[in-house]
């Protein structure tokens, strides 16, 4: 069964719209349980927004409002927490684990064909003697650092909010 989206149903409810559409939709919510239902909640909703009593706010909020604006704005302004040493921990035992990585991935990848197509890259020849070491880690620093940027980020932009 076609139903029409609340859009349209609200448009019932609030009468607005061209006589046919109307007489549609009120053709359809005729048949409609669930269409029915929820023209039903809109006019409970209605009916309970209009028991509500009108409130004024008093005469002095806006007062009150500027007090805190100034109160606030008197507030020391909170330093930059220091440098913290745990992300540069964090970055020591990082390339620490990259370097053992290094040397065990040389190791198992010296009897493979990738070690020979390493070796005859050009980049590796240019280096000299340590320059497939130095290609792996090249490739291990560049995924520790897309991997661990984020968490450095969010250690940076931590805030620390003064206790009141």
């Amino acid at each position: 069964m076609f139903h029409p989206n609340k859009n349209k149903l609200l448009q019932l409810f609030e009468k607005e719209g061209s006589e046919r559409e109307l007489k549609a939709l009120h053709a359809h919510v005729a048949d409609c349980p669930r269409c029915a239902q929820y023209l039903q909640r809109l006019q409970r909703i209605e009916r309970a927004l209009n028991q509500l009593e009108e409130a004024t706010p008093p005469s002095y909020s806006f007062m009150l409002i500027q007090n805190e604006i100034r109160r606030r704005a008197a507030l020391p302004v909170p330093e930059p927490p220091a440098i913290r040493m745990r992300p540069l921990i964090q970055i020591v035992g990082v390339i620490g684990t990259m370097l053992t990585m290094v040397f065990i991935i040389q190791r198992w990848l010296i009897p493979t064909a990738v070690w020979d197509r390493l070796q005859e890259c050009e980049l590796v020849t240019i280096l000299g003697q340590y320059g497939s070491l130095l290609v792996l880690m090249f490739a291990l620093i560049s995924f520790f650092v897309l991997a661990f940027t984020p968490i450095l980020i969010l250690e940076k932009n931590k805030t620390v909010f003064p206790a009141k």
